[in-house]
């Protein structure tokens, strides 16, 4: 028997479809760091829907350890590709187009652009507040320093450091780096939601199925047992 991951016969999040769905797409920001002073998509038609910052003020932040996250950028974005603007349209195509019709206004802002840079005295900070989240499954204890870029801090305290030096045959310092690493799926990021039955039901992949309806529940306000996650194959 062939593998159907092999054929491409498997059936991913991108392929669910259902009768009617409309297909969404990100306006993302061009810059590392800037205010968003103003957000103009009156010149999308109305069969578009338009998500802008303003639409989302209330809803809840997100984040495995830190709840810095929302779903769209309150008042500042914080990387090149953050979403800014979200449309839906009967048609992928549709989608794009609108894009293209929303105005965006920014303030730029200074960025840190190194992690050496970034917890250096002074630097510009990425979140001004840290709000620790209470998700139980993911949670380790982590302890940012407010006021500060600096997400977690922790202490290795054992023996005489200096003097473990003063024995020691060769001492080496360096400063090491390793590069950004992506997970090589087979599938694209892809999600699928719609309201069924007073439930809101969403296909994605995922691997933490329960981690991602806690996020759902807290971003909505609504209970837990009004989400269901599906995650194909």
């Amino acid at each position: 028997m062939s593998n159907p991951r092999v054929t491409g016969a498997i059936r991913y999040a991108q392929d669910v479809e259902f009768e009617g769905m409309l297909h969404a797409s990100i306006l993302r920001s061009p810059y590392p760091h800037a205010r968003i002073l103003r957000v103009d998509a009156s010149a999308v038609p109305d069969s578009v829907v338009v998500l802008t910052p303003d639409d989302i003020r209330d809803y809840g932040s997100y984040g495995c350890q830190i709840q810095d996250q929302t779903v769209l950028p309150r008042d500042r974005v914080r990387f090149v590709g953050d979403p800014v603007v979200a449309v839906a349209a009967p048609t992928k195509r549709e989608a794009d187009e609108a894009l293209n019709l929303i105005d965006v206004e920014y303030e730029r802002l200074p960025g840190v652009f190194d992690a050496v840079e970034a917890v250096a005295e002074g630097a510009p900070l990425v979140h001004e507040h840290h709000a620790i989240s209470d998700n139980d499954a993911a949670y380790f204890g982590i302890r940012p320093q407010e006021g500060t870029n600096i997400c977690h801090r922790f202490r290795i305290r054992h023996g005489d450091m200096e003097e473990g030096f003063k024995q020691a045959d060769v001492v080496v310092e360096e400063t090491y780096r390793t590069p950004g690493a992506q997970h090589a799926s087979m599938e694209p990021h892809a999600s699928v939601a719609r309201w069924q039955d007073g439930r809101l039901e969403i296909w994605t992949g995922t691997q933490t199925l329960f981690n991602l309806r806690m996020d759902l529940a807290g971003i909505f306000n609504i209970p837990e047992s009004q989400i269901r996650i599906i995650s194909p194959p």
